[in-house]
């Protein structure tokens, strides 16, 4: 069934065990109640006196979930619509997918996913979560075993009992280690109520996404809620068998019951699940009940083969017999089963009799949904859900329903005042996680909030500026083709400063004389104003820059950047070459004679990208080297420390286990096990590069006093953290620093800007 976004007629089980009474009542859009608010708990029959009474003023209206009208809190369950709709009732059914080698197999674990994701409608009862407000998002993850048993797929295997799950989804045949399952969401329209969601299990390269966008109609007796035209289904990729993605649209589904007081949700339609890539598709029927029949809740289905370019089967009837995979029969409330006929589309079948062999594909009824883990709400955004309505949500659980009905509407006039405020600014609202409502949507994630990396608190913002004057660099007559930063003392200007008066400048380095104009640029700075200086560093040559050069740069973008290696050269997470090595220990050389003769500024952080030609450059330049006191080697690994992420394979990093065995660094909390960053087919463009490096600059000082940093990364990353700090374009060479003397200033109160380039699809050469 299609999930509903703000503003949009939504009937919603109500959570088990739930916090508050179930409710029943369409989701609107933000304008004053028709409903007076009342302390007074409503019972169950007058809520639904009063959900009739509103709904009797939408027959004939073709879509109720695009009419604007709220309602009162006594009419709400506690809970933001954002948080409690999504896909995941049972998330080992989704961290299952893609286990089988067998491409039915895969096609039936979509299946037994899909069954499992409506838990929510089977175990609780109708409800009206809060309407969601533009921009408002929620996240949370789950740490879950994966028991779910393999599924059989050949025609010979052994029958199970009709009724009993020994293959179910609710049996552990055994333990094994926990996976994350992630999950993220945001409304991203509110004319027409519209969301986008990403779900993401790293460990298994398994990741969905989606709009969820709803219609609804009144037909006097019931309520059709059908997908909106924004609502293609569920995307689900399988990263590791060769980026199958499957397509599982929703079936219409109705609210009924309204007349008799007996509400109960119904389906009577439809939906496909295909497969392109291995050219399976599937077709659920679900039956259409009698008027004054028992609801038996059946759903039929059948495999296939089918071919994508010439998709013409869209009844089960109408499929060739021979081209049949699987049958798929059962009650979609409690037992799902299916069974795998002796037809020319199985491959190596036998001759048997398909109508007796009868497998459990998911039994519903041991069942409950699986409870979500979400950041603590002081750790939590703004606009995150439990923060947002936090206060509503506090007066309904206290039954003050006058005050939550006030402070739901001071908040949806707050949401009102901020359309106003952008339409009169002539500005378009754009989403800040899920953009483009596809991978890349959950990438910016990353590069904007952070907020699934970690649960640590926002980073506070800030602004940066380049102190001019001090280096090279900075000068526009410094030509960074020829500038030697070895021979020039790292680009430091032999110049005086107004700090010198207090030295014996014939007796002190020029660093050391840097090192006092510097602490007191940052005695005389005002309140929330900082002074840092920043050792940008490019790892040293590594492979894939050795294959761009063989191929040049255009072939190099276009194909080889794609592939792993072309047998002579291997460049995925690209290790440094010789010449790499070499440079990084002229870097170490040249650290030491500095620290030696001039007391050279050392860094007092030390941070690296994830991938391996950082850590092995960054591991060359500074072991053994004898650091100031209190100035420890101390390496941290940041994810966003790395280059444009997407498409060159030499851009995805290697797993957390292989980091942390072969470096001696520390990783920062939140580091996933795989990368939850790369994309084999879009690349991130330079708005979102610049922002996730100023998200990473951001989150340094937010939670580092220090004023010397050095960062070890890439030349597009380090290019980004020039734009950053207002700095001139200067492309580092392999191997090469560069300082920079950054003015850092405190934002209060205001909100990083989502990028507005999207990333970008693999050239088309």
């Amino acid at each position: 069934m299609a999930s509903a976004s703000s503003g949009s007629t939504d009937f919603r089980a109500s959570p088990v065990p739930s916090t508050a009474s179930s409710t029943v009542s369409l989701n609107s859009a933000s304008t004053p109640p028709t409903t007076p608010a009342s302390d007074k708990p409503a019972d169950e029959g007058s809520k639904l006196r009063m959900f009739l009474s509103i709904l009797r003023k939408f027959i004939g209206v073709s879509d109720i979930a695009a009419v604007r009208f709220s309602l009162p809190a006594q009419l709400l369950e506690p809970t933001p619509n954002l948080e409690y709709w999504h896909y995941l009732d049972r998330p080992e059914t989704f961290a299952s997918i893609g286990k089988s080698d067998d491409e039915v197999g895969r096609m039936l674990e979509v299946l037994r996913f899909w069954f499992t994701k409506d838990l929510k409608y089977v175990k609780g009862k109708p409800c009206k979560p809060y309407n969601s407000a533009l921009g408002e998002f929620f996240r949370c993850h789950w740490d879950i075993i994966d028991d779910a048993p393999p599924l059989a797929t050949s025609p010979t295997t052994s029958q199970s009992a009709p009724n009993k799950p020994e293959d179910s989804v609710s049996q552990t045949p055994a333990r094994s280690s926990p996976v994350r399952v992630s999950y993220l969401t945001e409304q991203t329209s509110h004319h027409p109520p519209v969301s986008a969601f990403f779900v993401d299990c790293p460990a298994r390269g398994i990741s969905a996404r989606g709009y969820d966008q709803l219609s609804a109609k009144f037909t006097g007796t019931a309520i059709r809620v059908t997908p909106g035209a924004h609502n293609l289904g569920i995307f689900i990729t399988l990263a590791q068998r060769g980026n199958e993605e499957y397509q599982l649209t929703h079936p219409a589904a109705q609210l009924g019951g309204l007349l008799r007081g007996a509400l109960a949700v119904s389906v009577s339609d439809v939906c496909f699940v295909t497969c392109p890539k291995t050219r399976i598709k599937v077709i659920l029927h679900y039956l259409e009940e009698g008027w004054l029949g028992k609801s038996q809740n059946r759903v039929q289905g059948v495999m296939f083969r089918y071919d994508p370019d010439n998709d013409k089967y869209t009844r089960i009837k109408d499929v060739p017999q021979k081209d049949i995979l699987a049958h798929i029969d059962g009650c979609w409330q409690e037992r799902v089963y299916y069974s795998i006929p002796s037809t020319p589309a199985v491959k190596n079948a036998k001759d048997t009799d398909a109508s007796n062999i009868k497998h459990l594909l998911v039994d519903l009824t041991p069942l409950l949904p699986v409870p979500k883990t979400v950041p603590p709400e002081e750790d939590q955004l703004a606009n995150e859900s439990r923060r947002f309505w936090k206060d509503v949500t506090d007066a309904i659980l206290n039954k003050q329903y006058g005050e939550a009905t006030r402070l739901k509407q001071a908040l949806e006039q707050q949401q009102r005042d901020k359309a106003e405020e952008r339409k009169a600014r002539n500005e378009e609202w754009k989403p800040r996680f899920l953009l483009f409502c596809s991978v890349v949507s959950y990438k910016s994630l990353f590069v904007v909030g952070g907020v699934m990396a970690s649960n640590k608190k926002e980073p506070m913002q800030y602004r940066y500026t380049t102190v001019t004057g001090y280096f090279l660099q900075d000068e526009n007559s410094t030509n960074p083709d020829t500038f030697d930063f070895a021979t020039q003392n790292f680009g430091l200007i032999n110049r005086e400063y107004d700090t010198d008066a207090s030295v014996d400048s014939r007796s002190v380095s020029q660093w050391q004389r840097f090192g006092d104009k510097l602490q007191a640029l940052n005695k005389e700075a005002s309140k929330g104003t900082r002074y840092i200086l920043v050792y940008m560093a490019r790892h040293g040559e590594g492979w894939h820059n050795r294959a761009e050069r063989k191929y040049g740069t255009k072939a190099w973008d276009c194909y080889w950047s794609t592939l792993e290696g072309d047998g002579d050269i291997f460049w995925a997470d690209a290790h440094i070459t010789d010449q790499g090595a070499s440079q990084a220990l002229a870097v170490h050389a040249l650290w030491k004679s500095k620290l030696a003769e001039q007391s050279i500024l050392a860094p007092e952080r030390f941070f690296v990208s994830p991938l391996d030609r950082c850590l092995r450059t960054a591991q060359l330049t500074w072991s053994g080297i004898d650091l100031p006191s209190g100035r420890p080697f101390n390496h941290e690994v940041k994810e966003l420390l790395r280059e444009a992420i997407g498409i060159h394979t030499c851009d995805r990093r290697s797993n957390k286990t292989y980091i942390q065995s072969t470096y001696p660094f520390k990783v920062e909390p939140g580091f996933a096990e795989q990368d939850p960053l790369w994309v084999p087919d879009l690349r991130e463009s330079n708005p979102y590069l610049d922002a996730r490096l100023k998200q990473l600059l951001d989150d340094i000082l937010s939670h580092n006093s220090d004023t010397v940093f050095s960062l070890t990364s890439h030349g597009g990353a380090v290019g980004a953290m020039l734009r950053v700090v207002g700095h001139r374009e200067f492309p580092l060479k392999t191997g090469a620093i560069m300082p920079v003397l950054v003015k850092a200033e405190l934002l209060h109160g205001r909100e990083p800007e989502s990028p507005k380039e999207p990333w970008k699809p693999k050239p088309d050469c």
